[in-house]
């Protein structure tokens, strides 16, 4: 609403002035009143001219062509007699105005529409003269040569604008998240890296850095505009990235503290200004041979005081630079600073946010998995995603056990290690138990990492070691290992002891699982299968006997007189009894063999692939070892015997009752033979 009563108040004007500029042509004569109230309007038609212009710059050059129709011509009808001249300025005013809002199109037309505009002002005052044609002459030269420079300058502009857009382009991926797909590509950058950010390896700095280079080089006239950037390990700047007019530039150039040339810049941290160098400009390391450079200009490149690279800008001309080009590229160099510390910090962001990505993928892959292997499986598949390592060892260890390495990865070069006992005294990672805290060491020391025995680990510098807890008490140890030194810091240990507590709850949740399937399956006293599991055996192993057609056996035993055990020594001495049995029979019997409770003191056994002849043999056996190994408790002996039935399939039976039946009815005549024998 308010811009469209602007626009009316503006045209109302432009309307009024017109009858103005008419009434003064063909009605009145000039006068005070005429003139005065003229050059009122005409100041208020030109605070209005210059509010469109300051506040509502996308007005159409055509919405101008009023006020150039009124100011070419009002002027002259309101004054009368004052010299055309004088307005000379005004209609430069309006070539200006041409210039800034349009192209050379409406330039033209401009001076199109004030040459006709004064023609019929001065044909109609009969002043059409040679004064006439020099002032109209001087105006279209004049008004050439500014609209030349002012279009010039807005293409130069345009040009500088065109450039930090690119360089606004090239930073906005800066402010974007990094998406999953790209994760892993960013880990990758940034894998073997140390606490330092190394933007050597880092492609998508330069496509940032290369667009602010360029406005640099183009702007300056340099002949070589350059960045070097510090290397922190090597405390050296290496040759980052360049523009120049030179076919010799050497693109491994590297400034060491000891370059003669950039000492004082070095160790001043200041800018340096030269128009008169007169060294070999190989001097400067980024030429391969002399390039005759005359003017050199160093700004260093300052991160919170500290020196991260040089800025470098040189020319073949003497007095080249000035402190305007200083100011300049010092705002350059504040630029570059801001875009490198930009993209590291918003990229170790990403990193760090993609260490905990994988971090709660780790945690919810371990939170379905329920069997010890797979939980190491889980661990060496995500954790070398995650952190920077060369070996992964984990290391576990039991309530009154020494602690013994249990998982290596990768496990092709240092399998041989598993099994192998820990020490507590004298090594890193017994440290680590025996203390019950983090240890983190940069580089390589006389202390063994294992135990004194160890070898391998000659390259390796970096060891990381975190305790894994159960209850509040050390039950294990995770150990990172790298051939790089300092690869581990304390800035760094979170996600590492995140990891570890994840491991300790998946390993201790798989150890109850197993415990628990175990009491599903298994006799809580004995450690024998249970009768329902035992049933589940036997018709598996007659599925199979019967598709084979290979025999296998039963063997029933109970214990002799087991009621007196129980009535003479207690339940306690009798579930003793029923234990150390159990231990004789599971250490004697082959791993595919079935040893099961088939309830109160009877138990049974599956041989598969066994005739009656040699599980007769392995009864006997199995009694013979019962009957000369009795329980000892505190000096008391307790004497034990068994009596022993057997069957096979198919002579005895090929269903399960009737090999059962068969089974049961052997300890039966065994037990009415006088027991201890088997039948």
């Amino acid at each position: 609403m308010k811009r469209k009563l602007f626009f009316s108040i503006y045209f109302l004007c432009v309307i009024i002035l017109i009858v103005l500029s008419l009434l003064g042509k063909f009605l009145l004569s000039p006068g005070k009143i005429t003139v005065s109230g003229g050059c009122i309007l005409l100041l208020l038609f030109l605070f209005l001219s210059y509010i469109l212009l300051r506040y509502d710059i996308h007005i159409s050059l055509f919405f101008w062509f009023p006020l150039f129709l009124i100011l070419s011509n009002l002027s002259v009808q309101l004054t009368g007699g004052l010299s055309q001249s004088m307005f000379s300025p005004l209609y430069l005013f309006l070539v200006i105005i041409a210039a800034l809002k349009s192209e050379i199109r409406g330039i033209v037309l401009t001076l199109i529409f004030i040459f006709i505009l004064e023609f019929f002002s001065a044909f109609l005052n009969q002043m059409i003269n040679l004064h006439f044609s020099i002032i109209m002459l001087t105006l279209i030269f004049s008004s050439s040569l500014l609209s030349f420079f002012i279009v010039n300058l807005k293409r130069g502009k345009s040009d500088i604008e065109k450039k930090l857009k690119d360089i606004e382009k090239a930073t906005s991926v800066l402010s974007t998240p990094a998406s999953t797909s790209d994760r892993d590509e960013l880990l990758k950058t940034l894998k073997n890296k140390n606490e330092s950010f190394d933007i050597k390896a880092k492609e998508k700095t330069t496509e940032l850095i290369d667009p602010i280079l360029n406005v640099v080089f183009q702007t300056t006239g340099s002949y070589s505009s350059v960045i070097f950037l510090k290397e922190e390990e090597k405390k050296s700047f290496f040759l980052f990235l360049s523009k120049s007019h030179s076919a010799y530039l050497n693109d491994g150039a590297v400034i060491s503290q000891k370059t003669g040339t950039f000492t004082w810049v070095l160790k001043e941290k200041e800018p340096l200004l030269n128009n008169q160098f007169l060294l070999d400009s190989t001097l400067l390391e980024y030429y391969t041979r002399d390039e005759n450079i005359r003017s050199i200009i160093i700004i260093p490149l300052l991160e919170e005081a500290k020196l991260i690279g040089l800025l470098i800008c040189d020319s073949k001309e003497e007095n080249k630079f000035d402190w305007k080009d200083k100011k300049t590229l010092k705002v350059f160099a504040n630029l570059i600073v801001s875009t490198l510390s930009l993209f590291k910090s918003l990229y170790w962001a990403q990193w760090d946010a993609s260490r905990y990505s994988a971090l709660h993928e780790i945690a919810k892959r371990l939170s379905q998995s329920l069997e010890t292997d797979r939980v190491l499986d889980v661990l060496t598949e995500i954790a070398p995603r995650v952190f920077d390592f060369d070996l992964l060892i984990l290391i576990l260890c039991g309530e009154k056990e020494k602690p013994i390495i249990y998982k290596t990865f990768p496990d092709h070069d240092f399998e041989y290690l598993k099994g192998t006992e820990v020490s507590l005294e004298s090594s890193l990672s017994g440290l680590v138990i025996e203390n019950n805290q983090i240890l983190i060491k940069s580089k390589r020391i006389k202390t063994p990492f294992f135990s004194e025995r160890e070898k391998g680990f000659e390259r390796f510098q970096s060891f990381f070691g975190v305790p894994l807890h159960k209850d509040e008490k050390v039950s294990g140890e995770l150990v990172l290992m790298s051939k790089t030194p300092s690869q581990f810091s304390l800035k760094k240990k979170e996600p590492v002891i995140f990891l570890a507590d994840l491991i300790s709850v998946a390993l201790e949740k798989a150890k109850l699982y197993q415990e628990t399937k175990a009491l599903s399956i298994r006799d809580g006293l004995t450690g024998a299968f249970n009768h329902k599991n035992f049933q589940k055996k036997l018709t598996e192993e007659l599925k199979r006997a019967t598709r084979s057609g290979i025999p296998f056996s039963l063997l029933m035993f109970d214990i002799d007189h087991f009621k007196g055990f129980n009535d003479n020594f207690g339940h306690q001495i009798g579930d003793r009894v029923l234990k150390h049995i159990s231990e004789i029979v599971m250490k004697n019997i082959r791993n595919i063999d079935i040893f099961a409770r088939y309830g109160g003191e009877e138990f049974i056994i599956i041989l598969p692939d066994t005739a009656k002849e040699g599980a007769m043999a392995v009864g006997e056996k199995i009694r013979l070892l019962i009957e000369k190994r009795p329980l000892i408790i505190k000096d008391n002996i307790y004497s034990v015997t068994i009596s022993v039935g057997c069957a096979d399939f198919p002579s005895d039976g090929e269903d399960k009752d009737t090999l059962i039946k068969k089974v049961d009815e052997a300890l039966y005549r065994a037990k009415q033979d006088g027991r201890n024998c088997v039948r």
